[in-house]
């Protein structure tokens, strides 16, 4: 089953794909904007300026889950636009295989490639000068290959939003701090500023580490416990068992016989 990206809607009665009349001209505005050199950032600012609804409002609205939710573009929704190929018509499967839990991406050779199967909405040109201008504007890494251990773990808990982390220098010392992106990306309008340094991640995760050991400590001492008293209290329970045991294999005889004098005397 093929799930049309944002700018088309599917008809159920026909199966065809269409384009959505609103979304595929955000689409054309976006892919303009950054022909015309604004960055991400910019245009994810511009279309939270004009209003323009999100994919997730317009999904929303259409299965009557809106609500007065408050939606906003972000830097990542306008990057998944920027490089979706099927604005050009094409429709690419198989990208990815599956073995058990892991999922591989399959190289572009082996994909299923099919050409004019949604109706175009940016030309072929026009998408191929967006990516050139992607990578030419990709940020380099600069040497940095540090391992940031709260990476990807961290969410806002106001608006879900990912932390990510920066390193702050000021008068000789160096420091690690989590900012959450949708402030980067968005300002203090979309939701407060909210950092946490990673010493005092650090104290947090140290002293709950310490609660759990506590917790485990006092929970194998129970255990140990309970243990003994079974072993104290296994050779009466045993014993009874086999009384009961006894008196069960008692009571089947007993029914045996009963049956068995009763079919004798034809009764």
């Amino acid at each position: 089953m093929v799930k049309p990206p944002f700018g088309y809607w599917k008809d159920r009665n026909t199966g065809r794909i269409r384009l959505h009349p609103e979304a595929s001209v955000t689409v054309r505005i976006i892919y303009g904007l950054h022909c015309e050199g604004l960055g991400q950032k910019e245009i994810t600012r511009r279309l939270n300026a004009m209003e323009q609804r999100t994919p997730q409002q317009l999904h929303d609205e259409r299965c009557g889950k809106a609500n007065g939710k408050v939606y906003r573009w972000t830097y990542q929704s306008v990057k998944n636009i920027l490089v979706e190929e099927s604005y050009t018509g094409l429709l690419v499967n198989h990208r990815t295989e599956t073995h058990g839990r892991s999922v591989t991406p399959v190289p572009e050779d082996e994909q299923y490639r099919h050409e004019n199967f949604f109706p175009v909405i940016i030309d072929r040109e026009e998408w191929e000068q967006v990516q050139t201008l992607l990578k030419a504007n990709a940020k380099p890494y600069r040497g940095n290959t540090a391992s940031h251990r709260y990476a990807g773990l961290l969410t806002c808990g106001d608006c879900g939003s990912t932390f990510a982390p920066r390193i702050r220098c000021w008068n000789g010392s160096r420091r690690v701090e989590y900012l959450y992106k949708s402030y980067m990306h968005h300002g203090k309008e979309f939701c407060p500023s909210h950092r946490i340094r990673e010493s005092e991640l650090d104290t947090r995760v140290q002293q709950h580490a310490e609660e759990l050991r506590s917790q485990w400590t006092a929970e194998q001492a129970d255990l140990r416990r309970l243990h003994r008293l079974w072993e104290m209290k296994r050779p009466a329970i045993n014993a009874h068992i086999a009384d009961l045991y006894s008196e069960m294999q008692r009571l089947e005889q007993e029914i045996d016989d009963l049956l068995l004098k009763k079919i004798q005397s034809g009764g």
